[in-house]
C-alpha cells in the first residue's frame, strides 16, 4: 500500500512497482491517514510506504493506529527532507526504513530486495515455530495413544503413568475407564462420527482421554476432577444416539497400576449385554462367520472385524486357548481359499506352526497384520491373473458404486470397450450376466445390512441401489427364496 497526499507520487509509485518490482502487487493507494486505516482493514498489506506529512492524521500517528490491527506489517517512511525529531518518534514504532524523496527506481528496487528478504525470514521463523508446535503436539498424542493402547493388554508402570500424565497435562494417581461400543456393524465413517460426537459431548463437562480401536472407544477419566455424576452423564449422552445405539462398560475407580484390570472389568460389563445373543452361536459358527467376512468383497472391512474378533478372544481366553482358536480360524480360512491362492501362499505361511510359536499378544499382532497383508495381496493378484483387465475394472466399479444406478453401457464406456464385449466377459469368466451379477452382489450387501444394521427394508433397498422397495423385495426373494421382511423380523426377534 502506498499512502501519500500527492497524486503524482501515488502514480509514480504505482508505475514503478508494477513495472520494476517482482513478487509484490500494489493492493491499495490512500491519500490520507484516515483513508489508509480504512483501506488496510480490507487490503491487509504486507508493506506500507507511508508519507509523513499529510493533512489530518500524519504518517506516524497513522502507523500507530494501523499497528493495532496489523502488527506484522512492514512500514517504510518517506519524506521530502530528513529531520532528527521525526526519526526519534519513528524509532519506537519499529519502522523498517526511512527514505528521503525523491525515491529513484534503483533505491526502490534495492529497498524491495531488503523487504523481500525480511518477509521470507519472518515467514521461515513462523513456519519453523508452527512445525515445532505441531511436532510437540504429535509427540504428546503419540505418548497418550501408546499408553492407552498398552493398558488394554497389561498394567502400566510408574514411569509410563508419569510420562502419560505429563503429556496429558494433569496430576493424579488414579482414574476411571469407560468403554463404548456401537451396536451393529455400522460403517466405519458413521461409527467414527458417532464417537467424535460422543467425545465432544463428554469433554464439555469432564477431562478425558480417548483411544479408538476395533470399533470401540476407550475413555480414561483422571481422578483429579469430581466424577460423582460421571456415570449418569455418560448414560444420558449415549441415549441421545438413537440411529446407532451405544453400549457402555465402566471400571470404577482404579489406581494407575491397575488400569489393565480396570479395562477388563469395563470390557466384561460391556460384553455382558451381548453374551446372551451370541451364546446360541457355537465357536465353529463364529469362526465360519469371521472367515466369510475376511473373504468377502471388502477385505479391508473384514480385516477390521477380524481385529475386533481376536481382541475379544485374547481378552476373554487363556493365551494358549486363544492361540488355538486362531489356528482353527486360519485352518477354516485356508480351506475356503481357491487352489491357486493356496499355491501362492504355500511355503510363505504355516499358520499352525507360526501361531503356536507366538509367545505374546504383541508378537501375535505383528503376525496377524503381516498374514492379512499377504493374503490380501495373494487374493488380489489371483483375481488380476484370472480376469482380463477390463473385467477386473468393471467389477471394481460395481463394488464401489453398487448403491447408485449403474448401466452396463456406462461401465463399458468407462472401461473403454463396447457393452456387448463386456457382457461377453461376464458370461465367459463368471458364467453369469451383468444384470445377474449386479443383482446378486446388491442382495449380498442387503443381507448384511438387514441382519446387522438397524435399518428398515425401505432404507436398505435405497442403500443397495433399488429406489422401489417392491421391486427390491421381488429381486430379493428371487435370489434368497425369502422376503427381506422375513430377514428383518428375524433380526428384531433375535
Amino acid at each position: 500500500m502506498v499512502v501519500d497526499d500527492e497524486e503524482p507520487v501515488l502514480d509514480s509509485f504505482s508505475f514503478s512497482i508494477e513495472k520494476h518490482i517482482s513478487g509484490f502487487v500494489l493492493s491499495a493507494k490512500a491519500r490520507s491517514g484516515t483513508e489508509a486505516i480504512e483501506l488496510a482493514a480490507e487490503a491487509k498489506p504486507d508493506v506500507v510506504f507511508m508519507d509523513i506529512h499529510m493533512p489530518g492524521i500524519d504518517g506516524l500517528d497513522t502507523i500507530i493506529e494501523m499497528r493495532k490491527q496489523h502488527p506484522d506489517t512492514v512500514f517504510i517512511l518517506a519524506t521530502a527532507y530528513e529531520r532528527f525529531d521525526i526519526a526519534q518518534r519513528a524509532i519506537p514504532l519499529n519502522i523498517f526504513s526511512y527514505l528521503v524523496k525523491p525515491i529513484t527506481r534503483s533505491m526502490l528496487v534495492e529497498e524491495f530486495g531488503k523487504i523481500a528478504a525480511h518477509l521470507d525470514e519472518v515467514r521461515r521463523r513462523h513456519s519453523s515455530h508452527l512445525e515445532d508446535v505441531q511436532h510437540a503436539y504429535k509427540s504428546r498424542q503419540t505418548i497418550m495413544e501408546r499408553f492407552l493402547s498398552g493398558i488394554i493388554w497389561e498394567n502400566p508402570g510408574q514411569d509410563e503413568w508419569a510420562e502419560f500424565s505429563a503429556a496429558a497435562g494433569f496430576s493424579a494417581d488414579s482414574g476411571e475407564l469407560y468403554l463404548f461400543e456401537a451396536e451393529g456393524s455400522g460403517n466405519d465413517g458413521t461409527v467414527t462420527h458417532v464417537y467424535d460426537q460422543l467425545d465432544e459431548k463428554i469433554k464439555r463437562k469432564y477431562v478425558s482421554y480417548r483411544f479408538c480401536f476395533s470399533g470401540r472407544m476407550l475413555q480414561l477419566f483422571p481422578s483429579s476432577q469430581d466424577m460423582t455424576k460421571l456415570k449418569n452423564y455418560c448414560s444420558a449422552m449415549i441415549n441421545e444416539f438413537t440411529h446407532i445405539p451405544l453400549k457402555m462398560g465402566m471400571s470404577g475407580p482404579s489406581s494407575f497400576d491397575e488400569l489393565h484390570d480396570a479395562y477388563r472389568r469395563a470390557f466384561a460389563q460391556l460384553r455382558a449385554g451381548t453374551e446372551a445373543s451370541t451364546s446360541s452361536l457355537g465357536e465353529y459358527d463364529l469362526t465360519e462367520k469371521m472367515c466369510a467376512q475376511l473373504l468377502g468383497a471388502d477385505i479391508k472391512g473384514g480385516a477390521r472385524e477380524f481385529e475386533r474378533y481376536w481382541t475379544d478372544v485374547f481378552l476373554k481366553e487363556d493365551f494358549l486357548i486363544a492361540k488355538s482358536k486362531m489356528v482353527a480360524l486360519f485352518s477354516i480360512l485356508f480351506s475356503r481359499l481357491d487352489r491357486h491362492i493356496l499355491e501362492a501362499v504355500s511355503g510363505e505361511m504355516n499358520p499352525p506352526v507360526d501361531i503356536m510359536g507366538i509367545s505374546s499378544v504383541k508378537e501375535w499382532k505383528v503376525w496377524a497384520r503381516e498374514a492379512l497383508k499377504f493374503l490380501e495381496a495373494a487374493i488380489v493378484k489371483y483375481k488380476n491373473d484370472i480376469y482380463p483387465p477390463h473385467l477386473t475394472k468393471a467389477l471394481a466399479i460395481i463394488h464401489r458404486h453398487f448403491s447408485r444406478p449403474i448401466k452396463l453401457t456406462d461401465i463399458a464406456e468407462e472401461c473403454g470397450i463396447t457393452s456387448s464385449y463386456l457382457s461377453r466377459l461376464f458370461s465367459e469368466y463368471l458364467n453369469t450376466s451383468y444384470v445377474d451379477y449386479l443383482n446378486s452382489f446388491r442382495i449380498e450387501q442387503a443381507l448384511v445390512l438387514l441382519k446387522e444394521q438397524h435399518l428398515s427394508v425401505k432404507e436398505t433397498a435405497k442403500l443397495v441401489g433399488y429406489q422401489d422397495p417392491n421391486y427390491f423385495s421381488r429381486i430379493f426373494r428371487r435370489y434368497t427364496n425369502m422376503s427381506p421382511t422375513e430377514v428383518f423380523h428375524r433380526r428384531v426377534l433375535r
